[in-house]
């Protein structure tokens, strides 16, 4: 290849949403490979007495199918498997505090919504990795820092005017806090 740029062999890809079926699919092949930790993580919601999460079977596909229909305008959300993937991850804990369904009618779901309850879940997740392989103790707000640390990271980001960035491994005592200033 000449250093020339050569945009005759660029090739233009869409990705197309999912159909019902592809979502049922997902649905059904989510619930099968995951049965174990479904059930591990809606018991460790701090869900409220009543709450329909506590009477519903998420280890059940169509018990995910049955609440996105009832939430308005969700199902246009879920055009991509990422999109659909962050609902699964976060949905029971986005009904937590619902204790009758006509309330879960009264939910709007936003796209905001589900990337910040996956971003809660994914810290809640790490932070138990590291008090299970002793690296934190239970008092540690670990979960707290992730979110400063993340926020200052892509306010960072924006003043620089970037989408990514190159890992660097930080040395044991080096100012985590220098290195974002120098984006």
């Amino acid at each position: 290849l000449s250093g020339e740029p050569q945009p005759s062999l660029l090739e233009t890809y869409a990705i197309h949403g999912f159909t019902e079926a592809q979502t049922e699919h997902y649905l059904q092949q989510y619930v099968a490979n995951r049965r174990d930790k479904i059930a591990e993580a809606t018991g460790d919601l701090g869900v409220a007495e009543g709450s329909i999460v506590l009477r519903e079977d998420w280890t059940n596909w169509e018990t995910y199918q049955k609440y996105i229909k009832k939430l308005m305008g969700l199902s246009a959300l879920l055009q991509t498997p990422f999109v659909l993937s962050l609902l699964v991850e976060t949905l029971p804990g986005l009904l937590k505090d619902c204790k009758e369904e006509k309330e879960v009618e009264k939910l709007q779901i936003l796209r905001i919504n589900l990337y910040r309850a996956f971003i809660a879940n994914w810290f809640k997740r790490q932070r138990d990795k590291l008090l299970k392989a002793g690296k934190i103790d239970d008092e540690c707000r670990i979960t707290e820092a992730f979110q400063e640390y993340s926020e200052a990271l892509a306010q960072a980001m924006m003043r620089a005017d970037i989408t990514s960035v190159r890992y660097e491994e930080i040395r044991d005592g080096e100012d985590t806090g220098a290195n974002l200033k120098r984006l």
